[in-house]
């Protein structure tokens, strides 16, 4: 995901809570995680997007919710131990709210501004990692203000933690995060709030080519 700047909030959709099918002791011990699509294994530089329909993201203070959302990037590696899509390269998170933002106590505009270039990254096990990823929550109040960037909530994701389903036989790849930690920068207004850093909740379906994804064990031949 480069920096490239977006209106809204994160990357999940509650397209259902889905927890990761564990692999069996034989899988673990010979195959590797694959992703198909329209039938064949993707190689990497493919392009693939993640869509969500919903996304929560809340603390005591406040809550946001943004019912569109894209993640696009490529795919850097595959059958292998750990699979990737790195680099993301753009993100668009918008809806439910007044003006096609997105859902929030304060009327936030909500900008996609990575600390570095993102990356998700999956394992043979279910388990799923999205780092380097970065919001900035702006109130609708305070935009066009000289000040603008101090009064951003930064909520900032460098290891947000999910699950998606895996199994030998092809699941749809569905990565799904429930009550994620995240954390704010220092630098903040006041709407951010002082109290616990605001959880993550949702999920990503991913499509590559117009055909949706499937994570796959693949013995290793």
């Amino acid at each position: 995901m480069g920096g490239v700047g977006a209106r809204g909030v994160l990357l999940a959709a509650a397209l259902g809570m889905v927890a990761a099918a564990p692999a069996s002791v034989s899988a673990k011990g010979g195959a590797r995680l694959k992703l198909e699509a329209g039938g064949s294994g993707l190689r990497g530089g493919a392009p693939i997007s993640a869509s969500s329909t919903s996304v929560t993201l809340a603390n005591s203070l406040w809550n946001l919710t943004c019912s569109e959302g894209e993640l696009k990037g490529r795919v850097d590696t595959n059958l292998a131990a750990k699979d990737t899509v790195d680099p993301i390269t753009g993100g668009v998170f918008q809806g439910g709210g007044n003006a096609g933002l997105c859902a929030s106590t304060f009327e936030f505009v909500v900008s996609f501004t990575p600390v570095r270039t993102p990356e998700l990254l999956l394992d043979r096990n279910g388990h799923a990692v999205l780092r380097y990823a970065r919001l900035s929550l702006v109130p609708t109040v305070d935009v066009g203000k000289p000040e603008i960037e101090d009064e951003a909530c930064n909520v900032v994701a460098n290891g947000l933690k999910g699950t998606f389903p895996v199994s030998e036989a092809p699941q749809p790849l569905l990565v799904t995060f429930t009550g994620a930690k995240t954390h704010m920068e220092t630098i903040r207004g006041a709407e951010c709030g002082i109290e616990a850093p605001p959880l993550l909740t949702g999920s990503f379906a991913f499509v590559s080519h117009g055909s949706p994804v499937y994570a796959v064990l693949a013995t290793r031949r």
